[in-house]
């Protein structure tokens, strides 16, 4: 109950200062736009970069790897390679992304209601 009432004196605050949230969210957009996030498997084969808005913006094969798409073996072991790849990358950029939302958060006052299991939006941070 008490974090409720804390909560709500928090969104009453941002909303008299509409501004200071207005800026705060550009400032966000802008750093998940410019985030980029690569994501590695067989020991480099495959290559993935993710943006800090989940987009896959590239996906690089090794040489020898882009060779063996020559026969159903090299395919099936690219795609795995590539999925293993991507992965990493898109849950890299969601602990960035969580870092920058927690980092905003605080400075607007707000580092309790985001942070931790027990904030009420806790869940936006992937807790």
């Amino acid at each position: 109950m008490l974090d409720a009432l804390k909560a709500a004196g928090a969104i009453a605050g941002l909303m008299k200062n509409k501004d200071a949230m207005k800026a705060a969210t550009e400032r966000i957009k802008i750093a998940m736009k410019q985030l980029r996030c690569e994501g590695a498997a067989g020991g480099g084969a495959a290559r993935v970069v993710v943006s800090g808005d989940l987009e896959v913006l590239s996906v690089a094969l090794a040489p020898a790897l882009a060779l063996s798409l020559t026969n159903p073996a090299g395919v099936e072991q690219a795609e795995r390679l590539i999925v293993e790849a991507a992965n990493k990358a898109i849950h890299q950029a969601k602990e960035e992304s969580r870092k920058i939302l927690t980092r905003e958060a605080e400075a607007m006052g707000l580092g309790d209601l985001v942070s931790g299991s027990g904030g009420p939006f806790a869940s936006l941070m992937g807790s």
